[in-house]
Order: C-alpha cells, then sequence, then structure tokens
C-alpha cells in the first residue's frame, strides 16, 4: 500500500505547490483573492478488529479535498486613474457581460471609459449602477443645463446730449451737429372723466404734460405719432386733436408722421388749457365714445428717443453707409427716416451686436365694475333711452303706441323732438308728419309717462310710476315706405325700476397691472412704487393692495412716494381687494357718482436699473434716463460694450450694464468618484454634475459564489442572491476614487507553506522510489 500512499502524497503536494504559486504569482493583481488547500486521508483497512473488538484504523493515502478562497479585503491603494475604485468595507462590483448576457462580481476596481462611453473593466465587462443599469458617459460631454445664450447689456443715458456733443458707442461715433438738446418723451395721462352708460358716452380726459424730442413716439388709442422735431406739450396735443373714429392720420404731419389707427369707439375734441379745466399743467384732449354704455379702456404710450434712440435698431457691424441705406428703404417703403441722421453723423464701426430701445412709458385705465350711486329714499321709476333714425316721406316709426308717419324727410333730431313733444303733450302735431295711436296706457310698469331729451337724437323716456317693469314697452320699429319687412331699435335702461328704496354706493374700479423691471415705476391714485428689482405683475399688485390698505406699508421690491388721493366720496379713494392675481378691485372713499375718475395707472419703463455699481440714481437721471438693449451675437460671456462722451456733452452721462451674461455649453472635462460611487463630473465652467452612480452587491455568503476567471464570481444556490444598492448603506462598504484594492495574498506565509510543500513533494517522492525499489527487489526474489 506504500506505493499508493506515497502517490496520493505526491500529487497531494502538487496540487498545494499549485494553490501556493497561484497566490504568489497573483500578489500584485488588483482585486485578487488568495486561495488554500484542505487535506484528508482516505481509511485504508481495520487492524485485529476480530480478535480485539476495537475499531483500530490505519491511514491510507492523502486527498486534496477542497480549495477555499479568502475574501479579506486587500489594501487600498491610491493611484491618479479617475474611474479607478475600490471598495472599503463589504460588497463587490457589478459587472455584465452583453455578450453572453452574464452579471459577474468583482473587487476589481480598475475601470475605463471605452469607445461607446460605457464604465467597462479590463474584459470589457459593463459596469452596472445602483439600479443594475449600465453606466454610460457618453451623453454627459456637455453639461445636460448648460446652453448657449448671447450676453445682454443695457446702456443708459441718464441726461439729454447737449448741442455738438459726441458719444462714442461700441466704436461706433455719433456727433450732434444741429445744435439742439436731444431728450426723451413721457406718455400722457388718462382719466375718464364721464362714465360710459346706456344713456351717456364715455369721454376719457387725456393730459399731455411733457414736451418729446425729434424721434420721440407717442400712441393714444392705437394711433402712433412720431416727431420729427422737438415739440411742446401742446404741439403734441394738437397732434392729438380733432380726430374721427378710426383715424389713422392727424392734423401734424408737418411735426411727425402717423402710423396705426385711433380706436374706432373714440373720436377726439379741440385742445383745452389743464389750467382751466381742472387747474393742472399741460394740455387736455378729450376722447368721446362714438356709443353710449361702457367702453374698452384705452391706453397711451410713450417711446422715449433721447439719446437712446440715435443707437437703437443698429445691426452689427454697421457704418455711416449701412445706417443711411437702411433710413433710405425705410422711407421708400413709406415708413419714417433715422432721424438721427437729421440730427447728426455717425463715423467709425459698431462692435459685434445688435440694438433696440426699451424705454418707455404706458398708461392704462382702470375697468369700471360698480358705478357709484347716492341711492334713494324710496321706489324709483324705470327710464329708458330711445335713439331714433332719420326717416324718408312715406316712412314710419312706432314706438310706446305711437305711430309717426312722416310726409317729407325728416332728421333723427327732428323726429326725436317730434316723439318728446308727443310723448308729454297728447295733443301736439308735427309739420314733419302725421301721428297715429296713443301713448300705452297703464299704472307702475305697465304704461308709459313722460319723457326729456337726450342729446339731439335720443329721448329718456319714463313709465307711468314706480316699480319693476316686467315687460318692457319702448322698442321702436323703423318701416321704410315701399321696401317688405321693418327695423326694431330696442332701448338701453338707463335706470332700472325698483320697488325698494336702493341702498348707497361707492364706485369700484379694476386695475390691473403689469410686470416692472428695476428702475421702472409704476403710479395710480397719487401712489408711485420705483422697482428696486424686477417684479411680477401679481407682485406689484399685491404690494399697491397692502399701501392702498395700509399707509405704512413697505415693499421689498421697490419704495414708494406720493399719497393715496384723499376726499370724500367720488372726491376720494377708499380701501382695496385682490382679484385674482395680477388685478385690484379699488373703491372711492364713500358713496355717490364719479364725475372725475381718479384710479388711472401710468408704467414708466426705464430700461435701465435704478442703481449702478450699488450707488442709487438721482430723482433726476432716473427723470431724464432712456436705454438701449445690446445683444450681443456671440455665445458665451463678453466684455461689456465701451461707451464714452466728449465735447458739449455736459448731462449726457451713461453707464453700461451686463442684464444677463452670455453663456457657452460647459464641456467636460474630469471625472471623479466620491465615497458614494458617485462619478462626479467637472466642466470647463467649473460646474459639477453626477453622471451616475456605481452599485455595490451585498452578497449573502461570499465563499458559495463560483470563480469565472479574471478575478470575477457568478452567483449560485449557495451564494444567495446578492442585493445591490448605493455604497455606504445597509453594511455596504464605502467606495474609494482613484484607487484600487490589492491583493490580499500573505506571500510570506505562502513562500513558508511552499516550502513546507516543496518539501513534502520530495519526501512523498522519496517513498515511490523507496516503494519502486522494493517492487524490483520482490520481483527479482520470484525469478
Amino acid at each position: 500500500m506504500s506505493f499508493t500512499e506515497g502517490l496520493s502524497g505526491l500529487h497531494a503536494a502538487s496540487e498545494n505547490l499549485s494553490v501556493l504559486g497561484k497566490n504568489i504569482a497573483n500578489a500584485a493583481t488588483v482585486g485578487y483573492k488568495s486561495s488554500s488547500i484542505d487535506f484528508t486521508n482516505v481509511l485504508a483497512s481495520h487492524l485485529n478488529s476480530a480478535n480485539s473488538g476495537s475499531g483500530l484504523q490505519t491511514g491510507g493515502a492523502v486527498l486534496a479535498s477542497n480549495i477555499t478562497q479568502s475574501f479579506s479585503q486587500g489594501a487600498i491603494m491610491s493611484n491618479n486613474t479617475p474611474l479607478n475604485a475600490a471598495i472599503n468595507g463589504q460588497g463587490m462590483f457589478v459587472t455584465y457581460d452583453p455578450t453572453l448576457d452574464q452579471t459577474s462580481y468583482t473587487r476589481n476596481g480598475q475601470f475605463i471609459e471605452n469607445t461607446d462611453g460605457y464604465l467597462v473593466n479590463a474584459s470589457g465587462f459593463q459596469v452596472m449602477d445602483i439600479n443594475s443599469t449600465p453606466i454610460n458617459l457618453s451623453t454627459y460631454q456637455i453639461h445636460p443645463l448648460s446652453v448657449q445664450t448671447k450676453q445682454v447689456d443695457v446702456a443708459a443715458f441718464t441726461a439729454p446730449l447737449s448741442p455738438y456733443g459726441t458719444i462714442t458707442f461700441g466704436g461706433l461715433v455719433y456727433t450732434n451737429t444741429d445744435g439742439k438738446t436731444i431728450g426723451t418723451a413721457m406718455a400722457p395721462s388718462i382719466v375718464p372723466s364721464t362714465i360710459g352708460t346706456p344713456s351717456t358716452r364715455e369721454t376719457d380726459d387725456v393730459t399731455f404734460a411733457h414736451g418729446m424730442s425729434a424721434g420721440d413716439a407717442i400712441t393714444v388709442a392705437g394711433l402712433t405719432f412720431k416727431a420729427n422735431k422737438d415739440l411742446t406739450s401742446t404741439q403734441i396735443a394738437r397732434a392729438f386733436a380733432n380726430l374721427s373714429a378710426g383715424a389713422t392720420t392727424g392734423p401734424r404731419t408737418a411735426d411727425g408722421s402717423y402710423s396705426g389707427q385711433l380706436s374706432s369707439n373714440f373720436s377726439s375734441s379741440a385742445v383745452y388749457s389743464a389750467a382751466g379745466i381742472n387747474g393742472g399743467s399741460g394740455d387736455i384732449v378729450f376722447f368721446t365714445a362714438t356709443s353710449m354704455g361702457a367702453q374698452p379702456a384705452i391706453t397711451a404710450s410713450a417711446l422715449q428717443g433721447g439719446v437712446a434712440t440715435i443707437f437703437a435698431g443698429l445691426l452689427a457691424g454697421d457704418t455711416a453707409e449701412t445706417i443711411a441705406a437702411r433710413s433710405a428703404v425705410s422711407v421708400a417703403n413709406g415708413g419714417p427716416a433715422n432721424y438721427a441722421l437729421s440730427s447728426g453723423i455717425f463715423t467709425g464701426k459698431l462692435g459685434n451686436f445688435d440694438t433696440i430701445s426699451v424705454a418707455g412709458s404706458t398708461a392704462t385705465s382702470p375697468s369700471l365694475l360698480t358705478t357709484g350711486t347716492l341711492g334713494t329714499s324710496g321706489p324709483t321709476t324705470q327710464i329708458e333711452t330711445l335713439i331714433l333714425s332719420a326717416l324718408s316721406a312715406g316712412d314710419t316709426y312706432a314706438a310706446g303706441g305711437l305711430t309717426f308717419t312722416a310726409t317729407s324727410n325728416v332728421t333723427a333730431a327732428q323726429l326725436a323732438t317730434a316723439f318728446n313733444n308727443k310723448i308729454n303733450t297728447a295733443t301736439s302735431i308735427s309739420s314733419y308728419g302725421t301721428w297715429g295711436g296713443t301713448k300705452t296706457a297703464g299704472t307702475g310698469g305697465s304704461g308709459l309717462g313722460t319723457s326729456v331729451m337726450n342729446g339731439t337724437d335720443a329721448i329718456n323716456w319714463s313709465y307711468a310710476g314706480d316699480g319693476i317693469v316686467s315687460t318692457r314697452l319702448i322698442s321702436g320699429v323703423k318701416t321704410v315706405s315701399g321696401v317688405l319687412g321693418s327695423s326694431t331699435t330696442n332701448t338701453a335702461i338707463s335706470i332700472a325700476g325698483t320697488n325698494a328704496a336702493t341702498t348707497a354706493a361707492a364706485q369700484i374700479e379694476a386695475l390691473t397691472f403689469s410686470a416692472l423691471s428695476a428702475g421702472d415705476t409704476y403710479s395710480a391714485g397719487g401712489l408711485t412704487f420705483t422697482a428696486t428689482s424686477n417684479v411680477t405683475a401679481a407682485q406689484l399688485a399685491a404690494d399697491f393692495y397692502n399701501k392702498i390698505n395700509t399707509a405704512s406699508s413697505a415693499s421689498i421690491y421697490g419704495t414708494w412716494s406720493g399719497t393715496k388721493t384723499a376726499g370724500t366720496g367720488g372726491s376720494g379713494l377708499g380701501t382695496a381687494v385682490m382679484s385674482g392675481t395680477d388685478t385690484v378691485n379699488w373703491s372711492y372713499s364713500g358713496p355717490g357718482v364719479v364725475n372725475a375718475r381718479l384710479i388711472s395707472g401710468l408704467k414708466t419703463t426705464s430700461g435701465a436699473p435704478s442703481t449702478y455699481l450699488g450707488s442709487k440714481l438721482t430723482t433726476e437721471q432716473l427723470a431724464n434716463i432712456s436705454a438701449v438693449i445690446v445683444n450681443h451675437k456671440n455665445y458665451g460671456p463678453e466684455n461689456a460694450i465701451d461707451i464714452n462722451s466728449y465735447g458739449f456733452t455736459s448731462g449726457s452721462h451713461s453707464f453700461v450694464q451686463t442684464t444677463t451674461l452670455g453663456t457657452d455649453f460647459a464641456y467636460l472635462n474630469t471625472k471623479a468618484i466620491d465615497a458614494t460611487g458617485t462619478i462626479i463630473g467637472t466642466y470647463s465652467d467649473n460646474s459639477t454634475y453626477e453622471l451616475g452612480q456605481i452599485g455595490i452587491a451585498l452578497i449573502p455568503s461570499n465563499v458559495g459564489l463560483k470563480a469565472l476567471g479574471n478575478d470575477s464570481w457568478v452567483e449560485t444556490a449557495k451564494s444567495g442572491v446578492p442585493l445591490i444598492a448605493a455604497a455606504n448603506t445597509l453594511g455596504r462598504g464605502t467606495i474609494v476614487g482613484s484607487s484600487v484594492e490589492a491583493s490580499n495574498v500573505n506571500q510570506t506565509t505562502d513562500m513558508v507553506g511552499l516550502l513546507a510543500a516543496q518539501q513534502a513533494y520530495q519526501a512523498s517522492a522519496q517513498v515511490v522510489k523507496i516503494e519502486s525499489q522494493n517492487y524490483q527487489t520482490l520481483i527479482g526474489m520470484n525469478g
């Protein structure tokens, strides 16, 4: 048997040498886990068992029963490879072989990005994230949140340009040569002085209190007038005087040009001095509605010319020649000439940016919600307004039981007078025709009473007494002689009949706000708000609501000046309530009919902030400010444009601020892995972004894994199902970036074991040799 034991020992020693040799050979292999071999002997026979009854056994051959790997952690070694990673603690990296559709596990964190952008190991297996999805870095070469934007600057001029002054604007030079100051314009204010009702026409008082410079433009109710010379407030008012509804031009074409169209709902009056109307300054033009009843609010706005207009509407690279050529094309197409060319000369060349003007102001009249009333002490009689129309000889007109047949042509005014006379005097006759029928009789709302004239072509006709009218009686029917059919005109109720006293009520008007930029102002009802930061319409409405109701209220978005218009009844303003997010319903201070409305709003857009380099601009500077927006052509940050003034330019001070810094795409520069396994990209603009997160699998039993080779293992029934999650969770270790885990081989121990294994191998070989000699001897003896 010794020969067999020797051979088994020789084989076992060889296996041990192989395991130890593999350990020593992989001592420098990243993530390698050392192995050890277990031995057991094979029992050969029982000696003297029959006689002694004991279980004495003798050993037989040796067997290498198991090779076991140690999953103890190796030392963590740092390096300069950003996508290398080591696990400090429990867990394994998860990799996926797309060729074999196989998931494996490893401690070797030598990862790189392949040509397709996937994070892979040396075998090309894809590294999985915490959601078991392959990590692909190719989509992050440009920061996902980065955009290309072009820089926007605001160039503001805080005073007019003096005669013969010169300004250099981003390389383009303009010299004011005509000896006149170039200034600014303001929008006229709008106050509805007569409320439109079914029996009255609305009248809006438009007050012009400021002059305008050549190039300035003012718009009222849709019609725009752009001055070609400096004009006083009176001259501006004359430009909007005596206009017919829907007008597309006006009386002052020598002073400027018209564009747009006046609202078809309004016509305008002559010019009146504000001092003679309301004791104010400036000049007033009355805009009167063409029909009775409430009308859509009209608005007015001003586009500031001034210094800003000189440099508005320019294109990158403009020169005097290109500016003049565009002006000529505009004139040829029926548009205005560039007024700056008539006031001065351009030299030089504009930089790589375009410009637009943003300065101006807008007036807004409120919408009438509730008409103020004084109330009544008892029931009221209903009154309706009937508007008459002209008749030709032979035509008839019937209303309220009366029928008029024209014997000659009759104007609307003549017919209205004839009806008024007949209603009030049953025996009245007319020289224009004959009467038939009688006025509808009855009491209260079942019969008709007297009438009064309303203008020239309408009558206000009362019922016979107080009370609510269930069936109206006054519609007019016009029949044209010789023509089939007739036309009916319904009346408008000017005063509704009531069965009881009415309660006095304060008038309420709704004022809708718009957003402001820093430096803009909004005035209404005696209060003026100056924005120190950008303000939304909702924020502005809320601030006005607070200020109206609490005089001491302050705002984080701007500053207040002025006080709420005081007075009693309709001569002063009261409290307000919010309506939606951007509108306040503002009441007058008491009941009564309001003849002069007080709540029109005026928004002034400066186009520039109210502060510069931390210093607040003065009131004078803000009052004269005009601005132009500079849109740079290239993506990314740019240097703000240079503006310089020379010569006689006292007061034409300027400044430039960047309102939107240009940005460009941010490109991925470096990658790093943090303790949670998150791959963090750093971009060309120094921003960062999380590109992915390496998952860690926690294996229920590491020793149950099956070795796959290349420092990888696969799941088995003995290992249990691995659970993948983020590092440093539920017992998982942390991840160390730019590092790898060294092998856990103990070279000293394995070298000692190697020597012992070598001696065992030699001893087993000697046993085999001796047994071989013994066999030879036995063979010889038999011979």
